[in-house]
């Protein structure tokens, strides 16, 4: 999927949480959680504002020193002039307030290596022990503060995770999504704040104030998993989908680097050098994010992703001008097959070679233009 694409669909939103470390130390933390556009949380990243740790772990836990958490964690206290030490009967830790250079390293280590974990495993990495429990906020070890008031987020961000394996989290498609965060070059909506992305969802807002202001300590604990279920069957619908679209875009981008050159050249019915062909980038019309709008609107009926994968709703396009399209700055008419300038553009900025559709490839393709054209274009104007 082109960047300008990949960007439409996805959304960060910074939150301040709060941990507890110790009887009396609070650490703090931005957490940058990035969404899509039905508000699931696809991947998160974490950066330490103020930071107290331990080098005291379980003592059982040396005997699982291949768990990643534990692998971590020693790498974390390594990075800071400190060595990973059982904690013997389970006595009183002592807590490090670290200095701003030191959780700069420790910055560096969560954003590039931490993926795919849960916010529990956070406290692990801070206090050397198990975390307590998520959905009672007077003994979740992270919270956010509204007002002074502690609420917790636990059950929310558990309900709302798509679950999706390291390898995936750790694809170009999210990285280039980070980079663009950590870049600061903002070309992805950022919210100002959790509450700012909260109140745009009445639904998810109600479950949020809910849990956190009108039920006690007690009632929280039956009621959490009540809460969490309502969320389950959709985002396990989510998480198939977007495992779907993700294979059916790497087949398909897969079977066309196969075939570049004869792609290109039968698609514009021309003759094109090497260098050119390996410029070809493969433009959906038909633009992959809508798919999937198009598949969840319909009950997820997987059989309308099949669209994502089918090659006459392709343009092979240099990358300059697969960005004019995907900005919706030109497009082909679907009759006639001669390229159209939304905006007033240098003619020359595209290719005489690519700007009228061949017959032969306009006839399997004018369906996805006047796709393009009915849902886009007319929208548009």
């Amino acid at each position: 999927m082109h960047y300008v694409e990949r960007i439409a669909k996805y959304s960060f939103v910074p939150i301040t949480l709060f941990f507890k470390t110790g009887k009396k130390q609070e650490s703090c933390c931005q957490v940058i959680l990035l969404v899509d556009e039905y508000n699931w949380i696809h991947d998160y990243k974490i950066q330490w504002k103020k930071l107290f740790i331990t080098q005291f772990t379980t003592e059982a836990h040396f005997n699982k020193s291949n768990a990643f958490r534990f692998k971590f964690r020693n790498k974390v206290l390594e990075n800071i002039g400190l060595t990973n030490t059982p904690n013997i009967n389970g006595r009183c830790k002592q807590y490090i307030n670290l200095k701003n250079e030191q959780i700069k390293k420790i910055n560096s280590l969560f954003k590039s290596e931490w993926i795919g974990q849960t916010l529990g495993n956070i406290d692990y990495i801070i206090t050397g022990s198990n975390p307590s429990g998520q959905g009672n906020p007077t003994k979740s070890s992270f919270y956010l503060k509204n007002r002074n008031q502690k609420e917790n987020i636990g059950f929310l961000f558990q309900s709302l995770r798509l679950k999706f394996k390291k390898d995936e989290l750790d694809s170009n498609e999210y990285k280039l999504l980070w980079k663009d965060y950590f870049s600061r070059k903002n070309n992805i909506k950022q919210y100002k704040d959790f509450y700012e992305w909260l109140n745009h969802d009445h639904n998810l807002k109600d479950d949020f104030d809910y849990f956190n202001h009108r039920l006690t300590p007690q009632e929280q604990k039956t009621k959490i998993k009540k809460i969490q279920k309502k969320y389950c069957p959709q985002r396990i619908k989510h998480e198939e989908i977007c495992n779907i679209v993700r294979k059916y875009r790497n087949d398909l981008y897969s079977e066309l680097n196969k075939k570049r050159k004869n792609f290109t050249e039968n698609f514009w019915e021309k003759k094109f050098d090497d260098v050119y062909i390996d410029l070809v980038e493969f433009a959906h019309i038909k633009p992959v994010c809508e798919i999937k709008k198009e598949c969840i609107k319909n009950n997820f009926d997987k059989e309308i992703l099949l669209e994502i994968k089918d090659e006459d709703n392709i343009l092979p396009l240099k990358p300059d001008t697969h960005t004019l399209f995907d900005k919706h700055k030109i497009y082909w008419d679907p009759k006639s097959g001669c390229l159209k300038f939304i905006d007033p553009l240098e003619p020359d900025i595209v290719d005489d070679n690519i700007k009228n559709i061949p017959q032969k490839t306009l006839s399997k393709i004018d369906h996805f233009l006047s796709w393009y054209k009915d849902n886009v274009i007319c929208k548009r104007s």
